[in-house]
């Protein structure tokens, strides 16, 4: 096994000669590709891992994988590997997770990676594929900024409409004080009344702002209350139920809370226009079930009674630019946005429908604890 310092020649894949076609497709690739053994040390890696990482080949071969991992990729990694060797269990291997890489100066970034492996007799090794998203990430925040004040402004009306209630209140609770009412309830009601102000205008400012937040622990129950505190008065105005079901000991997910609650609030004002586009005299309902998906998924089912999505749309509403509201102001970039950060969270998202009967949304994320950084 090469340990730091060894000095080796052969940092390419094993069976390929230097001086043949092979190791110059390796080494002329733009992507990192590197290799490890199964106690997590580089074995191999061909030069784009400088341009990406900033270490070079001669620096980091013997060295630990987790010197380029940024947390919790870093601490949780070695025990992916030994779960995949002592039970063979699959979750990474084959497929192209998100993950967060640290570069030789200390920045973090956004990469895709691809794992694979290969067992000869008792020799094992891990090879992967790394492309830095970083760029890519940086287009899907501004569009997801134009994204998020397009919903802030179609939530203009109903928080104008949610803040005057309890403004109302403090006036009339001042008016009552100032002419001498002895109740200390009516102090009470103004304080109770200006916190609820307050998180009304928290709430608005953080769907509105940009974030630069990491990937962190995420309480789904609490993502989807916040949610629903914005559209309370205009859900109750307009005769919308809502219905909240959440499992027993719901997991934590794995990602960026208000990344997570503008894909909620396009999925609300979606079902909320569904609903009111539809000319059923049933009761507007729009329902919410939260539930794990074994130990290491978390699913989200957003689904309203509307009018539904015809079959050959549920595809192609995830696409850019394609909406059936252009011409009322819809931006047609709400669920290509919101696909985009469900994916990058490591998740998926789809629609499922009945034309007159109902539309439905369904969200599978990460649980916390078992994020993309999984090897086995």
């Amino acid at each position: 096994m090469v340990r730091p310092g060894d000095q080796r020649d052969d940092a390419r894949p094993e069976g390929v000669d230097g001086d043949g076609e092979l190791q110059q497709l390796f080494d002329s690739l733009v992507d990192p590709i590197l290799s490890i053994d199964v106690d997590g040390r580089i074995l191999t890696a061909n030069p784009a891992v400088e341009r990406t990482f900033g270490w070079s080949r001669d620096q980091i071969l013997g060295e630990p994988i987790t010197l380029l991992m940024a947390e919790p990729f870093r601490t949780e990694h070695d025990g992916y590997v030994k779960r995949f060797l002592d039970t063979g269990e699959r979750r990474a291997i084959g497929r192209v997770r998100q993950v967060l890489a640290r570069h030789k100066d200390g920045h973090e970034f956004p990469c895709e990676l691809s794992v694979s492996f290969v067992k000869r007799g008792e020799d094992v090794r891990f090879y992967g594929i790394v492309r830095d998203v970083s760029d890519r990430e940086r287009l899907l925040e501004r569009v997801a900024q134009v994204e998020r004040l397009a919903a802030v402004g179609e939530l203009a009306a109903g928080v104008a409409h949610e803040v005057n209630n309890p403004v109302n209140t403090i006036i009339n609770c001042a008016r009552l004080i100032k002419a001498g009412d002895p109740d200390a309830q009516l102090v009470d009601d103004i304080i109770d009344e200006g916190l609820r102000i307050a998180m009304i205008v928290r709430d608005l400012l953080d769907l509105s702002r940009h974030h630069d937040d990491d990937f962190a622990k995420v309480d789904l129950e609490q993502v989807v209350r916040r949610a629903l505190s914005l559209l309370e008065s205009r859900f109750k105005k307009e005769a919308i139920a809502v219905e909240v079901d959440v499992a027993a000991n719901l997991a934590s997910v794995h990602g960026r809370a208000h990344q997570i609650q503008q894909v909620l609030m396009n999925l609300l004002l979606n079902a909320r226009d569904a609903l009111l586009g539809s000319k059923s005299e049933r009761k507007h309902v729009v329902a919410l079930r939260l539930r794990n998906l074994g130990e290491d998924r978390v699913e989200l089912r957003v689904r309203d009674n509307g009018v539904g999505i015809e079959e050959h749309d549920l595809e192609r509403i995830f696409r850019p630019f394609y909406s059936k509201k252009l011409n009322d102001g819809g931006t047609g970039l709400g669920l290509a946005v919101s696909r985009g950060i469900i994916q990058a969270h490591g998740g998926s998202i789809a629609a499922h429908s009945r034309v007159g009967d109902y539309a439905e949304f369904v969200i599978v994320l990460p649980a916390f604890g078992n994020s993309a950084s999984e090897v086995g």
